[in-house]
C-alpha cells in the first residue's frame, strides 16, 4: 500500500562475529508421532539446555518511541499530535511520524483518503486490518494500533513506530544467516502466528497471509514486530474431530450445545476458508495459487519459505516471472544444495585413539581384527562408543551444508513446505506441532514468549534520541521525495461517497468498547500508563 521507509531507518551495523549454539545433552527430541486421527492436542516438549550464544551488545542508549509505556484513548483525534517528517507515501495517502502532545508517545500515522480507498474497493480490507490489530494489542510480537479516528475525508490509523527497520534490511547486509541466528527470528514469528491463529480472536482464527522479510520489523533492541495486516483475514473456528467418548456433537471438537449457541450468536462458519489471491508470489502457498480455498496453514508454509530465505539468502522458488514461480511452488521444486558424501564413522580404542571404519564400493565394511585385550574391555568401551555416536549425531544435525542448511532445518522446511495443506506441519494442532520439532529443541518457549529466552543476535543501529531520529527522517524524506503533493491527500476535489461506502466506513466505529461514551473534548486528555 505504501512505499516503506523502514529499511532506511536503521543504519547498517558494524561487522560482527556470531556463533552457532549447539544443543547440549541431546535434548528431548520428539519421538511422538502425530496422527491426523487423534483429537488430543500433544504436550509441549521440554527444552534442552542451550550453549551460550554470542550476540551483539545492545547500545547503552536506544531511542524508545514510548518511554513512559503509555496508552492513549482509542479515538484520539489527529490534532493531538505534532506531525513530523513523512516516512511513506502511497496511492491512498501518507504516513508521517508524529508525537502525542501530552504523553510524548512517538507514533506513525496512516492518513488514508476515503475517496481513494472506496474507489479501489479496499474498505473491507481497512476495516479488517483495524479490527484484527485491535485484538492483537496484548501481543509483544505484533505492531500495535494505538488509536483510530476518521474525518469526513480521511481515516487516521495511529500505529506503533518501530525504529529498527525491516528484517529484509538486515538480510541485505548479512546476505545469509547462520541457523542459530535464523532460529531467533523464526521463533518470534511463530509466536506471533500462535497469537493470531489461536488467541487473539478466540474461538475464531486469524490468517496473516503476507509474511515476507519486508513485513518483519525490528525494534530498537532487535526484537520482532509483525506489521502490515492489510491481507489478514478472520476465519471461523477450526474443528479437529469428534471426542473419543463420541459425545459433543458434530465436528466442533466436542463443544456440543455451547458451540452451537456460540455459532448462532457470533455467526461464524466452522472450518471457514478464504479464497482471495493475495500475498507475495515467492511466499504463496499452493492452495492460494489454485484458488481452492485456504486457511491459516498458509502462514506455516510462508514460515518455511522465510526460513529457507534467511539461511540461503534467496527464496526457494525464486524465478524471473511470477508464473514460473507458481509452477515451482505447485511442483515443490527447490533444492537444499549439492549432496555431500557421508562422513566416515569413528570408534575409540582403549588408548583413546579413533579408528575410521570405511565403506567399500560393495557396501560392506572392512573388518577389524580384535585382540584378546579388545574383547576383555568390550563392556567398558560400549558406553564410550554410544557416547561417541551421540556426539557424532549431534554434530551431523548442526553441521551446515554448502547452502547453509543443517539436517534438522532441512527436515523442518520440508514439513512446512508440504503441498497438501492437510499434511503440513501445524495444520492440525497448530503451533504445538511447530514448537515440538527437533530444530527448536534448544528453545524455552515460555521464556521466548516473555522475551527472556535470549538476546537478539542482531541489534539495529538506531538513532539514540528523538532529535537525531527526526533529523535522519527529514533527510531521507527529502532524498526520497516524500511529500503530500505526490499523495492522495493533496487531492482537494473531494468525491462524495455512496451510502453503501459511508455505511462500510461506519463499521470502523463499531468495535471500540467505551470509545463512544465520552465527548471529543474529554478524549483529548485521556492517557493511561501501562504497568
Amino acid at each position: 500500500m505504501f512505499k516503506k521507509l523502514c529499511s532506511s531507518i536503521a543504519t547498517p551495523p558494524p561487522t560482527t562475529t556470531t556463533t552457532r549454539s549447539s544443543s547440549g545433552g541431546g535434548g528431548a527430541v520428539s519421538s511422538q508421532k502425530l496422527t491426523r486421527e487423534s483429537t488430543q492436542k500433544p504436550p509441549l516438549l521440554k527444552a534442552a539446555p542451550a550453549a551460550a550464544i554470542k550476540a551483539e551488545k545492545a547500545p547503552a542508549e536506544v531511542f524508545d518511541p514510548n518511554p513512559n509505556n503509555v496508552s492513549i484513548h482509542p479515538k484520539t483525534p489527529i490534532r493531538n499530535f505534532e506531525l513530523g517528517p513523512i516516512i511513506g507515501t502511497g496511492s491512498f495517502g501518507i504516513v508521517p511520524i508524529a508525537k502525542h502532545r501530552d504523553s510524548g508517545l512517538v507514533v506513525a500515522i496512516k492518513i488514508l483518503s476515503k475517496a481513494h480507498v472506496a474507489k479501489t474497493k479496499q474498505i473491507a480490507h481497512i476495516v479488517q486490518e483495524k479490527k484484527i490489530l485491535e485484538r492483537c494489542s496484548k501481543s509483544e510480537f505484533i505492531v500495535r494500533l494505538f488509536s483510530y479516528a476518521q474525518t469526513r475525508e480521511e481515516i487516521h490509523l495511529v500505529m506503533e513506530f518501530v525504529p529498527g527497520g525491516e528484517l529484509f534490511n538486515q538480510l541485505r547486509i548479512y546476505r545469509r544467516l547462520k541457523n542459530d541466528i535464523a532460529r531467533f527470528y523464526v521463533v518470534e514469528i511463530a509466536l506471533a502466528f500462535e497469537y493470531l491463529h489461536e488467541m487473539c480472536a478466540k474461538p475464531c482464527r486469524v490468517a496473516y497471509r503476507d509474511l515476507k522479510p519486508e513485513n518483519v520489523l525490528l525494534d530498537g533492541y532487535g526484537y520482532v514486530k509483525l506489521a502490515d495486516f492489510g491481507f489478514a483475514k478472520q476465519l471461523g473456528p477450526k474443528s479437529i474431530g469428534k471426542r473419543k467418548d463420541g459425545g459433543g456433537g458434530g465436528g466442533s471438537g466436542g463443544c456440543g450445545g455451547a458451540m452451537e449457541e456460540l455459532r448462532q450468536k457470533v455467526g461464524f462458519i466452522e472450518n471457514e476458508k478464504a479464497y482471495t489471491l493475495c500475498g507475495t508470489p515467492d511466499y504463496l502457498a499452493p492452495e492460494v495459487i489454485l484458488n481452492g480455498g485456504h486457511d491459516e496453514s498458509v502462514d506455516w508454509w510462508a514460515l518455511g519459505v522465510l526460513l529457507y530465505e534467511l539461511v540461503r539468502g534467496i527464496p526457494p522458488f525464486q524465478s524471473e516471472e511470477p508464473w514460473a514461480t507458481y509452477q515451482k511452488i505447485l511442483k515443490r521444486e527447490f533444492t537444499f544444495g549439492p549432496k555431500e558424501p557421508k562422513k566416515a564413522k569413528k570408534t575409540k580404542h582403549k588408548s583413546g585413539k579413533k579408528e575410521t571404519s570405511t565403506t567399500t564400493t560393495s557396501g560392506s565394511k572392512k573388518k577389524k581384527v580384535k585382540t584378546d585385550e579388545d574383547n576383555g574391555n568390550q563392556n567398558d568401551k560400549e558406553g564410550e562408543d554410544e557416547e561417541e555416536e551421540e556426539e557424532e549425531e549431534e554434530e551431523e544435525e548442526e553441521t551446515e551444508n554448502a547452502f547453509g542448511f543443517t539436517k534438522e532445518s532441512r527436515d523442518l522446511i520440508r514439513k512446512l513446505l508440504t503441498v497438501e495443506s492437510a499434511n503440513r506441519l501445524g495444520s492440525t494442532y497448530g503451533s504445538i506441532e511447530i514448537k515440538n520439532h527437533p530444530w527448536f529443541r534448544s528453545v524455552d518457549w515460555k521464556l521466548a514468549s516473555e522475551r527472556k529466552w535470549r538476546k537478539p543476535p542482531i541489534v539495529p543501529q538506531c538513532p539514540r534520541s528523538e532529535k537525531e531520529l527526526y533529523a535522519m527522517l527529514q533527510k531521507i524524506a527529502e532524498e526520497e521525495g516524500f511529500d503530500e503533493e505526490s499523495s492522495a491527500r493533496n487531492d482537494t476535489n473531494f468525491v462524495e461517497l455512496s451510502q453503501e461506502d459511508e455505511a462500510a466506513f461506519q463499521a470502523l466505529e463499531d468495535d471500540y468498547e467505551g470509545a463512544n461514551d465520552k465527548n471529543e473534548n474529554e478524549i483529548d486528555n485521556i492517557i493511561t500508563v501501562e504497568t
